[in-house]
């Protein structure tokens, strides 16, 4: 039966997870303008989007983001 984590693998695994993790930080950056845009009252989105308008969602972005 082959190894399944061998050193090949654990490189590949380090390096998907560093990836991701640093495109993920930018993913957020778009959302909480909007959220804060929204928040402040200089964008007044539509009604399905309304949980984006709650400051609560502001902090998550702001902690995702950063």
């Amino acid at each position: 039966m082959p190894q399944v984590l061998n050193l090949d693998t654990l490189i590949e695994l380090m390096l998907a997870i560093s990836l991701s993790a640093a495109a993920g930080f930018r993913v957020f950056v778009p959302l909480l303008a909007l959220s804060a845009a929204s928040v402040l009252g200089h964008v007044d989105l539509p009604t399905h989007f309304d949980w984006i308008e709650n400051p609560q969602a502001l902090g998550l972005f702001a902690i995702a983001a950063f």
